[in-house]
């Protein structure tokens, strides 16, 4: 992320285990901040992402701040394979509980694993987010559209917002409203032209995501 005399950086490290640590980078304005906001990297990729480092550099310009977690596998510089999913949410739980996302409005989600590990750790209550969102839901793996993952998606009630791309082989944005059907409080954001990455070379769905946030932080359902 890119940074400036006026934003402010801090690094915080989570020991999980005697070899086992987190890190979660925050930027943002060195002042009072409008809300805080909890960025989680897909599996094959870390905050590096192009996706991850515009949206954030998007909410750091209004006044939020930004934090990119690194899990504990990133952490040692491997992108493959990720830790069990066990130890990821320990991460996330640790990444949470810190002062600032307890004490402003607060955002949690990411990027494909991401976004499972945001859901997960919001229905199971380690928190209290405004609402999570997810960018390139993994609905199913390629191919394996038998295996859907539905309770991810259904088991935390908050409001939703999910940015899908219409070429997404990890499942589609008509399937994703197909299992959302019946569960409250949602938005789904289908970006023309974008696969798993979300990468088209144009954010506007970003635009979307800054107007449910603005709606979170005025109590909007």
């Amino acid at each position: 992320m890119s940074r400036s005399g006026s934003v402010h950086a801090e690094l915080r490290e989570f020991w999980l285990g005697p070899r086992t640590r987190a890190r979660l980078r925050w930027y943002g304005p060195s002042g009072p901040v409008r809300g805080a906001m909890l960025l989680l990297p897909g599996a094959g990729s870390g905050s590096e992402h192009p996706v991850l480092q515009v949206l954030g550099e998007r909410f750091v310009a209004s006044g939020w701040r930004v934090g990119h977690l690194e899990y504990p596998y990133q952490v040692l510089g491997r992108r493959w394979p990720p830790d069990p999913m066990s130890v990821l949410l320990a991460a996330v739980r640790e990444a949470v509980g810190c002062a600032l996302l307890r004490s402003v409005p607060a955002l949690w989600g990411g990027r494909s694993l991401g976004a499972r590990l945001a859901l997960r750790a919001a229905a199971e209550g380690a928190g209290s987010p405004l609402g999570v969102f997810a960018l390139g839901y993994p609905l199913y793996r390629p191919g394996r559209r038998s295996q859907m993952r539905r309770q991810e998606l259904l088991a935390y009630r908050g409001p939703l917002f999910i940015a899908q791309g219409e070429r997404d082989p990890f499942g589609s944005p008509e399937e994703l409203r197909a299992v959302l059907a019946g569960r409250p409080n949602w938005r789904l954001c289908s970006v023309a032209g974008a696969d798993h990455e979300l990468r088209t070379g144009s954010w506007a769905w970003i635009a979307e995501l800054e107007q449910w946030a603005e709606e979170r932080l005025g109590g909007l359902p």
